[in-house]
């Protein structure tokens, strides 16, 4: 492997493509390699640089098998993929769960961090997020001995994202016992149990979700947001304003009867639940309607390089 990148630095163009990143110009558009020389060429720069690198690539696929290539060259501590679906109706749906964690850890990774290589599709650049400053105060954590007020908790992981249910099965869920709260957090391997007394923190256990029994004991733990989008009540009752004036306007344009009844019921429901308090499933399609939208690009360094 050196003895490939000793021959890169030699080649005249990736020798001034290094130089003109270390002299600032910090966006290049790079073409004409194939995809095991690219990934080549990337690690190349992210030895010759101390700045964070961020790699467009035009789909998802192409995406994750240059994931794949550097995590092997590199590790997959400086390597972190951002996979936005490229389809609107499958970011609007319900993404797998894999997906969306890999998403969620990079994201956080980019925002606090901000150190390695990021790749994502076209999509991901394009995708809604919410500003940065409220991400970064979107986490949840807590350590043994520390003060825990488990309604604040509840309605915090509610509009993280995760559902509450009657027993912890699955990621992106929680449940609550007497003084026991089980969750499942997207950036951790196994669930966590929190077991306190009165307010104050007894334990903190991972556990199997298939058999419910602790294989574990944690000092500290913190909790991802199980979605981009954290929303607060103040959130859904702008958007519902918005969203119900929209309507008002979509509806007066319309002539088709049914088309205009099948609209009504599908986003009334919608704006009843915001107005409510409760996030609607797939509360992504109605992103464009929160005034605190940002992109992954406001997320990254402005010192990093782009490719």
């Amino acid at each position: 492997m050196e003895a490939l990148i000793d021959l890169f630095l030699q080649e005249k163009e990736i020798g001034e493509l290094v130089k003109e990143l270390e002299a600032g110009k910090d966006r290049q558009l790079i073409a004409g390699l194939s995809g095991g020389a690219k990934s080549i060429l990337f690690k190349v720069l992210q030895q010759s640089s101390d700045q964070p690198i961020l790699i467009i690539s035009p789909n998802l696929l192409q995406a994750q098998r240059t994931y794949e290539d550097l995590v092997k060259m590199l590790g997959d501590s400086l390597v972190h993929l951002y996979p936005a679906e490229e389809l609107i109706a499958a970011d609007f749906s319900i993404s797998s769960y894999e997906l969306r964690a890999q998403r969620i850890d990079t994201l956080d990774h980019m925002a606090r961090i901000g150190k390695g290589i990021y790749i994502t599709p076209i999509a991901g650049m394009k995708k809604l997020l919410p500003d940065k400053e409220r991400w970064l105060n979107s986490s949840l954590s807590t350590k043994v001995g520390a003060e825990v007020h488990i309604a604040e908790w509840l309605d915090r992981l509610v509009s993280m994202g995760y559902t509450r249910q009657p027993m912890v099965t699955a990621p992106g869920e929680f449940a609550l016992r007497g003084g026991i709260l089980d969750l499942y957090p997207l950036n951790l391997e196994d669930p966590v149990r929190i077991e306190l007394f009165d307010t104050d923190v007894d334990s903190i256990r991972t556990f199997s979700a298939e058999d419910q029994r602790s294989t574990g004991k944690l000092e500290t733990v913190s909790i991802l947001p199980a979605a981009e989008f954290v929303w607060k009540a103040e959130d859904l009752t702008a958007i519902a304003e918005k969203l119900e004036k929209a309507l008002s306007t979509s509806l007066k344009k319309m002539k088709d009867a049914e088309a205009k009844e099948r609209l009504t019921i599908n986003i009334t429901g919608d704006i009843s639940l915001m107005r409510e308090g409760f996030v609607p499933e797939n509360m992504l399609k109605y992103a464009s309607f929160y005034a605190g939208t940002t992109s992954l690009e406001s997320y990254f360094s402005s010192n990093g390089i782009v490719l």
